[in-house]
């Protein structure tokens, strides 16, 4: 049986690569240098934690910030 992987962006759940923290949708909205870090073997584990943390952030900021501008006036 294996184990599901699930994107880690918020309220997301499409499934994933193993490889990868987020879905396809999710992975092309972040700007080519959160995904190069996240990409390279890092040595160690903080690291890597840091870059995801960053990743994540930066993905719920891009997907709130429409949201919070807007007003519903024309």
């Amino acid at each position: 049986m294996t184990a599901a992987f699930i994107c880690k962006a918020d309220s997301c759940g499409q499934h994933r690569r193993p490889e990868y923290i987020l879905c396809k949708r999710h992975w092309y909205m972040l700007p080519i240098g959160i995904r190069r870090r996240l990409s390279k073997p890092t040595t160690s584990k903080a690291s890597r934690e840091a870059a995801e943390v960053q990743a994540l952030r930066t993905i719920w900021e891009l997907e709130n910030s429409v949201v919070l501008k807007w007003t519903g006036e024309l």
